[in-house]
């Protein structure tokens, strides 16, 4: 916060601590490092119809970053529906939503979509990769 203005942690090398949360993460280190085991997978937003962000810093523009971080990491059975409002304003969301994803984010609203409504994308795009995967090819 060099000059009051909120820099989102870049999404692919730091985890986002959330407050009180059982995240796994030392909440003691402002940005902790991922867990080994989240590998990106691109393959899962491209099979919904999304796109690999070109930009890495995409997330310099996004409304999110003008916006106070709690909003987007609402507490356990709090309301997330002042983040889906900036999300859906918001330019870059469909590249936010497939960066979380690939990445498999488990926290917080992204692309303006929360952790169970990414989960069942993640379980479609998966189901489709299995077909995929299985059907003879026409070569």
């Amino acid at each position: 916060m060099d000059n009051g203005k909120y820099k989102p942690p870049v999404p692919l090398k730091t985890a986002r601590i959330v407050p009180g949360g059982s995240n796994g993460v030392d909440s003691s280190k402002k940005d902790a490092p991922l867990p080994r085991s989240r590998s990106l997978n691109w393959q899962i937003p491209e099979v919904l119809g999304l796109s690999k962000p070109t930009d890495p810093n995409f997330m310099d523009s996004g409304l999110c970053a003008q916006t106070d971080p709690e909003v987007f990491f609402p507490e356990k059975g709090g309301s997330n529906l002042a983040a889906k409002r900036i999300c859906k304003k918001c330019d870059i969301a469909k590249s936010c939503l497939a960066s979380a994803l690939a990445r498999k984010e488990t926290h917080g609203i992204w692309g303006g979509l929360s952790e169970r409504e990414r989960d069942r994308l993640i379980k479609e795009a998966e189901r489709r990769l299995s077909r995929e995967a299985a059907e003879p090819s026409a070569d």
